[in-house]
């Protein structure tokens, strides 16, 4: 016979944490509004070798 090593409460729980998140739609991510001045955002329309 297997000696339980307490494993099968960590089974469970993570068995549990599964099935509650299937049960639950993944939440859509939300697009942040970029503006002008955010610095993660690239110029459009602009070239590197366009001169002003």
């Amino acid at each position: 016979m297997v000696e339980s090593t307490g494993d099968d409460a960590d089974d469970k729980k993570f068995n549990e944490t599964l099935k509650r998140m299937l049960k639950t739609p993944p939440k859509p991510h939300e697009k942040r509004g970029l503006t002008k001045d955010d610095p993660k955002q690239k110029p459009v329309g602009i070239r590197k070798d366009h001169k002003i």
